[in-house]
């Protein structure tokens, strides 16, 4: 009976070493945040202004940051931080290095009437970003002083944006926007 009891108890101490051995392989390593921005390309304004001349629109408004990051973090991670709408008053597109900050053309949905700003990747992003990690965060209602440019403010809300694949030829991520 001992050595029956004695093997049912060298079993069970390595069943548990296996499971506790796998339960670690599966541990989910965090990617760092504040490089996650480093790892991807995206459009310049510039490309998209190029797309859109033969539209029929009015003024071009530009909404640009320079620097990707949150607020709560002062202004590291992935999200957006201190973004500004264009034209100002030095009436020059934005000169935004894309590798910091980036810059999109405010846009107009003609089924809801809302606005929205496309971010759009120009390269499809790098296999070692987690998917989860490509959500873009916004921490803080952000509102745009584009009174002057539309006739209203616009608000950027807060939350998680996601990544969404199906936008341009590398994904990107919508955000629309509430006037106020």
């Amino acid at each position: 009976m001992k050595k029956q009891n004695l093997l049912i108890f060298g079993t069970a101490i390595f069943i548990a070493g296996i499971f506790s051995s796998c339960y670690k392989e599966q541990k989910v390593i965090a990617f760092d945040q504040d490089n996650i921005a480093k790892h991807l390309k995206f459009v310049e304004v510039k490309d998209r202004i190029k797309e859109i001349t033969n539209s029929v629109r009015g003024e071009i408004v530009i909404v640009s940051w320079d620097k990707w990051g949150r607020t709560s973090r002062d202004c590291r991670g992935f999200g957006l931080c201190k973004p500004v709408w264009w034209p100002q008053p030095e009436h020059t597109v934005p000169n935004v290095n894309p590798i910091d900050g980036c810059a999109t053309i405010l846009e107009l949905d003609p089924n809801t009437s809302k606005y929205y700003f496309d971010i759009l990747l120009a390269a499809k992003p790098q296999g070692s970003i987690p998917l989860n990690e490509l959500n873009l965060a916004v921490d803080n209602d952000i509102v745009l002083d584009t009174h002057s440019a539309i006739g209203n403010d616009l608000n950027i809300k807060h939350g998680l944006y996601s990544y969404d694949n199906s936008m341009g030829a590398y994904g990107g991520y919508r955000i629309y926007l509430e006037t106020i």
